[in-house]
């Protein structure tokens, strides 16, 4: 099968329908149709449920339409609008025709009957994505190894740090060093000199002070790292779309530069999917801290790739970093309504290896096809083919891997510089998914970057740091390094923002040797 068929296809077994070319979100093929009620008189058909939709059985559903005036019998005003009468629902009409919402079998039957024939396209459980951060979500992985324990937190103002234990970091090649808290002090240290740098630009204060590993990787072809990140340019102009767990928009890695005001943050809350779920405080409370650590890569002063960069937050992941693929299919629709262009979305998250969404795909590649936002999505860590997780297997998307250097931990690494050899190179995170759906890699373990979570950092504060690894972390470096193309090219489409910035990439850097890397693009990430 030739690559661009393959991505997602061997997941995809019940059979597909193809719409014509219409417009808007109609324009896109729709998987999955539901059968003509004389067909199936016993129940409603949905994908991912092995049995029927009874009349009267209720189910978390997003129904997919066939064109987005379908979508519009369903506001206020429409012929449909009232429909199903007493329920809560959303409709989506910018990235995607559908609806969401808890239904019946005899609510689809329904809709059917108030819609044109063929109007309603499929019908697919509302399913759970997870943050792709740490070890791994999928139940049929391997036991993972302990989950990221507890560092310390980087406080303002020369404040002590907590004591803590040495860690075990999953995805390091090697046990880290009991000095864990020179590390930690090391990075610390690094900020400060940024931070010191009073008044700066971007590329003054990133002058004046060794940079952490990872930023040091971006803009070197290989090993050993020279301890200092030279960007083209700051992202300037250009904004990032993070859905993920909120944001704390009063860290400092997202205040403005002196040469910009240097008052008031680069971050901003768009809007929060889950309906409170997780408190009065809304989208500016990420009580998972996820968030807040993506974006600060992305974006961030001392620890960004694109610190000129702006960063709003939609809101669509819980305080256990997971959520509904309803709210990230409304996230998609607010994006595609309401973006500032040129812009970028960040996907850091996904459904577990061997479930599926056709939803949440067709979204994604509507952002980016019909509305013109490149898309950058987590690979995830199931140690899985990228292509059999949504939406990494989105072709139009831009899937990431994350990489990782061995080797930082010996004192000096964390930070920019510190020798090399010995043996050293880039390798995959231990975790990670790989396969022909990637289409680069980018570091992803052991990244230091704002922490907003208590549970993280054990006193989170608007200067506090901590440790994260995932294929997570990967997306931002990448979502950085496309706000760096933008800002010099702002009209550039989705598609030559991903052409450059694979273009660019150092070819053969990482060591790809896995049975589970086979097939994987040997592209890491160059700026």
């Amino acid at each position: 099968m030739d690559a661009p068929l393959a991505r997602g296809a061997q997941l995809l077994l019940l059979p597909l329908v193809l719409l014509c070319a219409c417009a808007g979100a109609a324009q896109l093929p729709l998987p999955l149709p539901l059968p003509a009620a004389a067909e199936q008189p016993a129940g409603e058909r949905v994908a991912g449920r092995r049995a029927l939709l009874g009349a009267d059985e209720e189910a978390p559903l997003i129904v997919l339409l066939r064109e987005a005036r379908h979508a519009s019998a369903l506001q206020p005003g429409g012929p449909c609008a009232a429909w199903p009468l007493g329920r809560r629902r959303r409709v989506f009409g910018a990235a995607l025709a559908a609806v969401a919402g808890r239904f019946t079998g005899g609510d689809l039957a329904a809709l059917r009957g108030c819609l044109p024939d063929g109007a309603v396209v499929a019908a697919e459980q509302d399913g759970r994505v997870f943050k792709a951060e740490g070890p791994g979500h999928s139940a049929a992985a391997a036991a993972p190894p302990p989950p990221l324990p507890r560092v310390r937190v980087a406080e303002g103002g020369g404040a002590a740090p907590p004591p803590v234990a040495a860690p075990s970091h999953s995805g390091s090649r090697e046990t880290p060093p009991a000095d864990i808290e020179a590390a930690s002090a090391a990075a610390d240290a690094a900020l400060a000199a940024v931070y010191n740098v009073t008044g700066a630009s971007p590329g003054a204060a990133r002058a004046s002070a060794r940079v952490l590993w990872n930023l040091d990787r971006l803009d070197q072809r290989g090993l050993p790292l020279d301890g200092a990140f030279s960007a083209p340019a700051a992202g300037r102009g250009v904004t990032i779309y993070a859905l993920d767990s909120g944001l704390n928009t009063a860290h400092r890695e997202f205040g403005r530069w002196g040469g910009d005001g240097g008052r008031g943050s680069r971050a901003s809350l768009g809007a929060d999917f889950l309906g409170g779920k997780t408190g009065d405080l809304g989208v500016a409370n990420d009580c998972d801290g996820h968030g807040s650590h993506v974006a600060s890569t992305a974006v961030g002063r001392a620890v960004g790739v694109a610190p000129g960069a702006e960063v709003v937050s939609l809101k669509v992941l819980d305080c256990d970093g997971s959520g509904s693929i309803s709210d990230v299919v409304a996230a998609l629709d607010w994006v595609a309504a309401n973006a500032r262009r040129p812009a970028v979305v960040t996907l850091s998250l996904g459904v577990p290896a061997g479930e599926w969404s056709a939803a949440m795909e067709h979204a994604v590649r509507s952002v980016v096809v019909n509305s013109g936002i490149l898309v950058v999505v987590a690979a995830g860590n199931d140690r899985a083919d990228a292509c059999g997780v949504a939406p990494a297997s989105v072709e139009e998307a831009l899937t990431v891997a994350a990489s990782n250097d061995p080797g930082k931990w010996r004192l000096g690494r964390i930070l920019g510089g510190g020798g090399g050899g010995d043996g050293d190179g880039d390798t995959l995170y231990s975790w990670g998914n790989a396969g022909p759906c990637v289409d680069m890699l980018a570091p992803g373990v052991d990244i230091w970057g704002a922490c907003a979570s208590d549970a993280r950092c054990g006193h989170a504060t608007d200067a506090a740091y901590t440790w994260a690894s995932g294929t997570s972390m990967a997306v931002p470096h990448v979502a950085g390094a496309a706000a760096l193309y933008l800002e010099r090219n702002p009209r550039a489409s989705p598609a030559d923002v991903k052409a450059a910035l694979i273009a660019a990439a150092t070819e053969g850097a990482v060591s790809l040797e896995s049975a589970a890397a086979q097939g994987t693009p040997n592209r890491l990430l160059y700026v």
